[in-house]
């Protein structure tokens, strides 16, 4: 709500095409495709790396 208060818009291309997505289905996407690949490759690094020590 407060983004399209503040005049803010999200576009997402879709077959060529910006379509407006709102706010919850900018983060759903992101947490969907890469939040998992972040923790794996920078998280569990981290983590080896503080149990080997």
């Amino acid at each position: 709500m407060i983004t399209k208060k503040r005049n803010y818009k999200l576009l997402q291309e879709k077959n060529g095409i910006d379509e407006d997505i709102t706010i919850d289905e900018y983060i759903r996407d992101v947490f969907d495709n890469y939040y998992s690949e972040f923790l794996l490759n920078f998280g569990m690094n981290d983590l080896l790396q503080s149990i080997g020590e």
